[in-house]
């Protein structure tokens, strides 16, 4: 089974680098060693190689990255043999430094350069293959580095990025975040803490007038806002002669996002009229012009530094995001760097002669980072339905040092049951099978709803390792999957008062009986019913009688030590949010879990509520989620609802209006939603037509009985050659429940929560045998297993984050499901 978050796309594609030239097979690519870049770095007097576990961000860097000019000096010049008229796209190579935003470049620049950028992780080729594809194939225009966790100064965040701004001193490079600090370090910048870690919260920037910002307004109350994540900045006192700055924010200057008109703005206000401080360096070098370098003086020490150039290299730098959905402007800059690429590519190459036609192909070679097995993890995976039943257990897990397959145990009706080992793993089983029906789309045309039969159930957070996590720390007590695949069912819809009965058959067989039976029973029906249930639900009240109450995985201490974990982990750049979690638990005796249900449904009403039962697991799940993780209509329109942000109800009219304006109007909130929904249209961009992700409702709030909370939509248009089960892979663990960047903080989360989250913070939800599905994020909910019944909750913890502030929000959290268990004591 791939590994790689990122393995959703064959490599058997085309990339159109010359006319004619196609490369029909690249896996070679893949099994080359990875590339890890030394430097040297000084500190306090002495010199040594950096070893990558530390990383020294104060350091002063000299990187030993050599190239001989006069070897190369022949292919760089065959490079210049092309048209001198524009192309109708530009080729951008997208260096992916492991980051969950890297997907919102590639949406913006598909749709700018008019062709798709090829996307590369930072490992993923050697110079050699690199140098070969630029130079040898000129396959690219120009390269853009994305941003990433971690700091330059260590090889493992950076991989071959400083080799990349080192020695491509002839191909237009834009750097985004990390990649920006790159460009600074490598030419020997310090790389420093900043005063404040900024994250998920906008700036307004002033900038010189160079070409990267024509058309974007400068100043203050000019509307040039700008979202920045970062925790690390270029030391602006150490930067380099060659390195110009263009782009600069107060130091202490932030505004919270204020509403819907703020974001997606591209060219609406007019560009401030600003002389230009310096020529850029394309026209400097053309033209015979000269860079004149702006002297800040005493103002250094108060600005912040947003943006450099370098004065002879068509190389520039943003340590803001232009792809967040909050950035004012954003689209321009990229248009104007592909402008610039145009320019650079026109003027340097109007002394040959000698022409080559640009290939006319879309540029569609994508390459991911894949990473081989040492060992098997056994996933435990279980499928039930009342065609395939299902059972079985999980066979012993390894010690979760890496990822594998995991062994799937079948039951049908009958009870005859089978477990078998997948290799691949749940994921790719699940898929399969869905591709594996055949349907005709006119028997279904008017249902009003998605779900037409087929698989109920849930997914489990750890099959994050399906999902581009390289292990899990800890074991999960129940089945990382359970589903029933339902091939009999009614359908109840609230909206009309419609009631549907549905049936899935195979051909040249009939079900016409259990749909006669069905009728017949419905329409008996009465109030007698729920009066029943009423009884039942009394009868075993008396039965659960334990009246210890939840305990906590970890004290008040402990999670306030762990938010401070969290924090330092921030300040260090190793992520832009943490989603930081806990467990509670309580011992139970019989007891009726769909009465459990029913009350919890009544006293906490959400909309992607679930009650499942799965009794020879002796494991049942009274879910009453608020939140969408993702669906897929029949149109092929892909939704996130994620929710980061949430505040008690008032206890009068006047209070609770109070407080929805509190949370509405919290910058740390939302600072939280925003940094989620730039990662959920990441991921939703992995497998979206180029332009078709958007976000149609930022920053809502919602009320439900005991909280307020804070909810965005993201939607997208499903590309044709991904299935129902790649968009989740692309997607999951929802990023609510991990943080930014997604792997890395799932890393992180691993090491200081202290059990396995299991099926809290996965997904329950549909997967119809149409393709579509339909899927919540997991909280708020009473898992009931064993005798115990648990319920996780926690929080997403930012820079902004007071560690007592985030245990009370955790506590809050799981008040509705602790009072529903409660009650039944």
């Amino acid at each position: 089974m791939n590994s790689s978050s990122l393995c959703l796309f064959s490599s058997e594609v085309a990339c159109p680098a010359s006319e004619g030239m196609q490369y029909k097979n690249v896996n070679f690519l893949l099994s080359r060693s990875s590339l890890r870049v030394s430097c040297f770095v000084k500190k306090g007097g002495d010199v040594g190689a950096s070893n990558g576990n530390g990383k020294n961000i104060n350091a002063l860097v000299s990187c030993q990255l050599m190239h001989n000019h006069k070897e190369e000096s022949f292919i760089r010049k065959r490079r210049m043999q092309v048209p001198l008229q524009k192309a109708d796209f530009v080729r951008t190579l997208l260096i992916d430094n492991y980051d969950s935003y890297t997907y919102n470049i590639y949406q913006e620049l598909s749709v700018i350069n008019g062709v798709p950028p090829v996307v590369i992780q930072n490992d993923e080729w050697t110079w050699e293959e690199l140098y070969h594809y630029l130079y040898e194939e000129n396959a690219f225009d120009n390269i853009v580095i994305s941003p990433g966790p971690g700091s330059p100064a260590c090889p493992e965040d950076i991989g071959i990025c400083l080799q990349v701004l080192l020695k491509c001193w002839d191909v237009p490079i834009l750097g985004v975040c990390l990649g920006h600090q790159a460009l600074g370090y490598v030419h020997g910048a310090q790389i420093v803490h900043a005063s404040e870690p900024i994250h998920g919260r906008l700036s307004e920037v002033e900038h010189n007038g160079c070409q990267l910002f024509r058309d974007v307004p400068s100043g203050r109350n000019y509307g040039f806002k700008v979202v920045r994540y970062h925790s690390l900045v270029i030391d602006l006192e150490s930067l380099p002669k060659e390195l110009i700055p263009i782009a600069w924010t107060s130091s202490t200057s932030t505004l919270p996002f204020i509403g819907c008109d703020d974001f997606g703005k591209s060219n609406v206000h007019e560009a401030q009229k600003v002389e230009s401080i310096f020529v850029d360096p394309v026209l400097a070098i053309v033209e015979n012009g000269s860079s004149n370098h702006f002297d800040y003086g005493s103002t250094r020490s108060t600005r912040v530094l947003m943006g450099i150039r370098h004065s002879s290299r068509p190389h520039y730098g943003v340590q803001f995001h232009p792809e967040s959905v909050a950035t004012c402007y954003g689209s321009q800059i990229f248009k104007n760097f592909r402008e610039i690429t145009e320019d650079y590519w026109l003027r340097f190459r109007s002394s040959f002669k000698e022409k080559r036609a640009y290939s006319n192909g879309k540029s569609t070679l994508f390459i991911y980072g894949r990473k081989r097995r040492t060992a098997l993890e056994a996933v435990n995976v279980q499928i039930v339905s009342s065609k395939v039943l299902v059972n079985g257990l999980l066979q012993n897990k390894c010690d979760g040092s890496s990822k594998g397959g995991g062994y799937l145990s079948l039951e049908d009706c009958q009870g005859s049951a089978e477990t078998i080992f997948l290799k691949e793993g749940f994921l790719d089983f699940l898929n399969k099978e869905l591709l594996s029906y055949r349907y005709d789309k006119n028997e279904y045309e008017g249902l009003p709803f998605d779900f037409h039969g087929g698989y109920v159930g849930y997914i489990g957070y750890d099959l994050k390792v399906e999902c581009g996590v390289k292990s899990n720390r800890h074991k999960s007590k129940t089945p990382d999957a359970c589903f029933f695949f339902a091939d009999n069912l009614v359908v109840v819809d609230h909206k009309n008062d419609d009631v549907y009965i549905l049936a899935i058959h195979e051909e040249n067989s009939s079900v016409t009986q259990w749909l006669d039976d069905t009728e017949e029973k419905l329409l008996s029906l009465d109030g007698s019913v729920k009066m029943a249930l009423e009884k039942q639900d009394s009868h075993y009240l008396t039965l659960s009688s334990n009246k210890a109450g939840f305990a906590a995985e970890k004290s008040r201490e402990q999670y306030i030590e762990d938010v401070k974990k969290c924090l330092n982990y921030i300040k260090d750049g190793e992520s832009y949010e943490l989603c930081l979690t806990t467990q509670m638990k309580k011992p139970i005796k019989e007891l009726n879990s769909l009465g459990l249900y029913l009350h919890l449904r009544e006293r906490n009403p959400a909309p992607y509520a679930a009650w499942l039962n799965f009794s020879k697991e002796d494991l049942c799940i009274c879910c009453s989620s608020p939140e969408r993780f993702l669906q897929l209509d029949r149109k092929n329109t892909l939704e996130a609802k994620p929710i980061k942000g949430t505040i008690g109800r008032g206890a009068t009219k006047e209070e609770d209006e109070q407080l929805k304006l509190k949370l509405q109007f919290s910058e740390k909130d939302q600072a939280e939603n925003l940094m989620i929904v730039d990662l959920l249209r990441n991921d939703l961009g992995r497998v979206c037509d180029p332009g078709s992700v958007h976000v149609p409702r930022l920053m809502d709030v919602e009320s439900y009985a005991t909280v307020h909370t804070m909810v965005s939509t993201i939607r997208g248009k499903k590309r044709s050659d991904v299935s129902a089960v790649d968009c989740v892979k692309a997607a999951f663990p929802g990023g609510s429940m991990t943080g930014a960047p997604k792997l890395r903080s799932m890393e992180i989360l691993d090491s200081i929560e202290s059990c396995s989250r299991g099926i809290y913070s996965g997904c329950i939800g549909f997967f119809s045998y149409n393709q579509t599905f339909d899927l919540n994020i997991v909280i708020r909910t009473v898992i009931l297993h064993e005798s115990e019944a648990s319920i996780g909750a926690g929080g997403a913890i930012i820079a902004l984050s007071n560690p007592e502030d985030e245990y009370e929000e955790m506590v809050l959290k799981t008040r509705a499901p602790s009072r529903a268990v409660m009650h039944f004591d």
